[in-house]
């Protein structure tokens, strides 16, 4: 399902997001990135006793 979100959000379109944010686990995050390969990903899921966030991608934070 969220290959076929990302394909239908990304056609056909001019303005490529910088960064996809996916609300779900690693396998969500794995589908998201068979279909962007030039956008950095971030998947978001809640476990049993914590919140596991997986990023993919090269970032840079600016602390100012």
């Amino acid at each position: 399902m969220i290959k076929e979100v990302l394909k239908r959000r990304l056609k056909n379109t001019d303005s490529v997001p910088d960064l996809i944010l996916i609300d779900g686990g690693l396998g969500h995050l794995s589908a998201g990135q068979d279909v962007v390969k030039d956008i950095d990903v971030i998947s978001i899921a809640k476990g049993i006793t914590d919140t596991i966030i997986s990023i993919v991608g090269k970032f840079e934070v600016n602390k100012d």
